[in-house]
């Protein structure tokens, strides 16, 4: 009824979406932090919290995904392929495999 009434929902918005739902993935696999910069993305597990199980199966499938002792991940974006509703789904297989 919202698309018939208002028409179809600027990109901005649906950035805005997926923005919030690659938050929870984030939160529900364990990482305090996501950011993106200069086409790396960068994401800070919680020191607090046992990291995900299946942790190094899903990242091994990430060309170039490292992670340091302290808990920060680094996943390359491949030029643009692992935009923000690919690492979601990552994030969303990782949870999957606890």
């Amino acid at each position: 009824e919202i698309v018939d009434r208002y028409g179809a929902a600027p990109p901005q918005l649906d950035n805005l979406a997926i923005g919030q739902q690659l938050r929870i993935a984030a939160r529900s696999a364990r990482m305090i932090s996501v950011m993106r910069r200069s086409g790396v993305w960068r994401l800070r597990l919680d020191g607090e919290a046992a990291p995900p199980e299946g942790l190094a199966r899903v990242l091994g499938t990430v060309p170039g995904a490292r992670i340091t002792p302290t808990g920060e991940i680094t996943l390359p974006d491949g030029g643009g392929n692992l935009g923000a509703r690919e690492l979601k789904e990552l994030l969303v297989a990782l949870v999957g495999t606890n």
